[in-house]
């Protein structure tokens, strides 16, 4: 019995660790209706690995669509950063936000 114990604490030393597939840090975005600003995104942080199944859900209104729009570089944020393979999609040029959509 205190082998399993053992092997489970040190699966991590077994598995190779691979970088994120896709990061986001403090991402934050604003949309502006008259005068009103409105935060549609609120220091949003998250990892996720290549192969996870992830499901965004939330209120309606809850920054789900515009926080998939920064994911897929249809949108940038006003402040964060967000990486995809380890490239920041904040300074990537049109032609390669166009190949990330592809």
């Amino acid at each position: 019995m205190d082998f399993i114990f053992q092997f489970v604490a040190q699966k991590d030393l077994l598995m190779p660790s691979n970088p994120p597939i896709i990061r986001t840090k403090d991402v934050y975005k604003y949309y502006r209706t008259g005068d009103t600003q409105v935060t549609a995104l609120s220091g949003v942080s998250l990892e996720f690995q290549q192969g996870d199944f992830v499901s965004i859900m939330g209120p309606s209104g809850g920054g789900k669509t515009t926080f998939l729009n920064c994911l897929g570089g249809l949108d940038l944020p006003d402040q964060g950063e967000i990486y995809f393979k380890n490239r920041l999609l904040n300074k990537m040029g049109d032609n390669e936000l166009t190949e990330l959509r592809r």
